[in-house]
């Protein structure tokens, strides 16, 4: 899935399939490269989550769940990794508490269950944390 559309996308399974067979020969740097930005991205999320990093949030119990959800993850690290860490962590609580509020809306609840290969679903869940996180931080 490059340039970040989902125009072209084929669902979790071809696109990782379709990377690896891209990257099969990758170098060194460019491997020390996607490490940094993976431990970056995993260090903004982990700055507004905390133990609650990936995890589904309940409206009704008002906290969230014990388990890692893989969706949770995918935008939380995506949407997150545009954002600069000083940016973040001066935003973190309103970071925190609109994702919270974002799972009052059964739409949006929803399209974090659905399979990785609905192409709405994701394109849902990443519209509603994208516009969550500019209306905080700006474009």
């Amino acid at each position: 899935m490059k340039n970040n559309s989902f125009d072209n996308y084929k669902g979790l399974t071809t696109e990782l399939t379709n990377y690896m067979r891209e990257n099969e020969n990758i170098d060194e740097g460019t491997i020390n490269n996607l490490n940094v930005i993976f431990n970056e991205s995993f260090n903004k999320v982990y700055s507004v989550f905390s133990t609650n990093i990936f995890k589904f949030f309940d409206p009704i119990e008002k906290k969230f769940n014990n388990t890692i959800n893989r969706s949770v993850m995918d935008i939380q690290m995506c949407v997150l990794s545009k954002y600069s860490i000083d940016k973040i962590k001066r935003n973190k609580n309103k970071i925190l508490e609109d994702f919270k509020r974002a799972f009052s809306t059964e739409e949006f609840r929803e399209s974090l269950k659905i399979h990785t290969n609905n192409i709405e679903a994701i394109r849902k869940r990443f519209s509603v944390m994208d516009n969550l996180l500019e209306k905080i931080m700006g474009k």
